[in-house]
């Protein structure tokens, strides 16, 4: 090797320590970013110059991103923080349908831009669930805007096996109105008098079809040695039971069980307003002790009032779940985890967001549910940065070492020149 490759491979050294001293900078600048991922600066030999009988070999640089490589969780509290414990990134796009430019990111520090439906304006909110009005939807964007994107559901139900095509931007819409439920299904469960020779009477609220409350009247009237004979009837204000016109017999064995196959019914009622109910009654959790009363120990009933929706919740498998004012929950949407076959080969745009690329292989966006008891969400907490200082502050001064050694190389090599110069002159 001649003494011109020092020249060479010394500045080539210089120019490799210096780009691996701004790489542990910026890994040390964004110690406390949320979602950063570290980049290691790693070092390999090329090819500088080729005579005959010799091979000079100088260095250059190449950065290994650690995108995989997971920071600590940090519990926040605050609604829209989310974290990954485990592989796989949130799916963000830039526009509100998907139809933008999609980025995958660790950093689950989420807030909410207010968008009017009917004013097509936004505004940023600070993740205190408070709607400005009831055409607002508030949709969950990172810092540059990106929405973070999910499966809506329909009727509670999100199609989860729609992939990507399905995805669509995450919001909600506090004091948004849920349609109630008119009953269809009532259970009683509890005990009749044994020996009784009076009737006895119950009620429990049901909801009619403009979703009211009403009361189901039923009346249980001893027939004979442990048999009964129900009948139904409704406010006449409000309408009338049509079906069924004969009494219900209910009937016991002699320890007080339910005994028979009729212990369910069918109630028709035609309402004032003009609509139809249709009620399953089920009396079969019923007994009959000597009790002296009646006593019910549980009704249930599937209907519900109208209710606005009030509070929104994540869950550990991406759920977003609506809470509303009937006291019913509702799932909104189901957020994914994009994995990757290469996810360490993805394109950096930041430290905390990456693209697609060919290198990063398969794209694979599923519910967390899916992927084993190894990855969960994690509401209200943050990943925190992966960078581990200590080992930064090892690089810095190793780098240093060996840039002080590169110019002492290319030093040594000028005055080494200089003297051969003076020795010709």
């Amino acid at each position: 090797m001649s003494l011109w490759g020092a020249f060479t491979n010394s500045v080539e050294a210089i120019q490799a320590q210096s780009n691996a001293l701004g790489v542990i900078s910026q890994n040390i600048a964004n110690v406390n970013t949320v979602g950063y991922k570290s980049t290691t600066d790693e070092f390999q030999t090329v090819l500088s110059e080729q005579t005959a009988g010799s091979q000079m070999l100088g260095v250059q640089p190449i950065a290994q991103q650690n995108i995989t490589q997971q920071g600590s969780l940090e519990s926040t509290g605050v609604f829209d923080n989310l974290a990954i414990n485990g592989s796989g990134f949130f799916v963000l796009n830039s526009e509100l349908d998907g139809s933008g430019s999609a980025v995958y990111t660790r950093a689950g520090d989420f807030t909410e831009q207010a968008v009017s439906s009917s004013s097509s304006t936004t505004a940023s909110l600070a993740g205190s669930l408070s709607s400005p009005a009831t055409d607002t939807t508030s949709y969950l964007t990172d810092g540059q805007g990106n929405y973070l994107m999910g499966w809506a559901a329909v009727d509670g139900v999100a199609d989860t096996s729609s992939g990507v095509s399905g995805l669509t931007a995450v919001g909600f819409d506090l004091g948004s109105t849920q349609n109630g439920q008119a009953t269809t299904q009532v259970t009683l469960q509890g005990s009749l008098p044994a020996g009784s020779q009076d009737p006895v009477s119950a009620s429990e609220p049901i909801y009619d079809n403009s979703f009211n409350t009403q009361s189901l009247d039923l009346t249980f009237t001893p027939d004979g040695s442990d048999t009964w004979t129900v009948t139904y009837s409704v406010d006449p204000s409000v309408g009338t039971v049509v079906q069924p016109t004969t009494p219900q017999t209910i009937s016991f064995d002699g320890a007080g069980n339910f005994d028979g196959t009729t212990g369910s019914n069918t109630v028709n009622i035609d309402w004032a307003d003009g609509t139809t109910s249709s009620i399953n009654v089920d009396l079969t959790q019923m007994s009959q002790l000597a009790s002296g009363s009646l006593v019910l120990n549980n009704t249930t009933q599937n209907g519900y009032a109208s209710g606005t929706l009030e509070d929104v919740q994540f869950d550990s498998s991406g759920n977003l779940t609506g809470y509303y004012t009937n006291g019913q929950t509702q799932l909104l949407y189901t957020v994914p985890v994009a994995t990757f076959s290469a996810p360490d080969q993805l394109n950096e745009i930041s430290g905390t967001e990456f693209t697609q690329t060919a290198n990063a292989g398969t794209l694979t966006v599923s519910p967390v549910s899916s992927l084993g008891s190894g990855t969960s969400l994690a509401p209200g907490n943050l990943e925190s940065s992966n960078v581990d200082l200590n080992t930064q502050f090892t690089n810095l001064v190793t780098t240093q070492t060996a840039y002080n050694s590169a110019t002492k190389v290319f030093s040594t090599a000028n005055d080494m020149i200089e003297t051969l110069r003076d020795l010709v002159t």
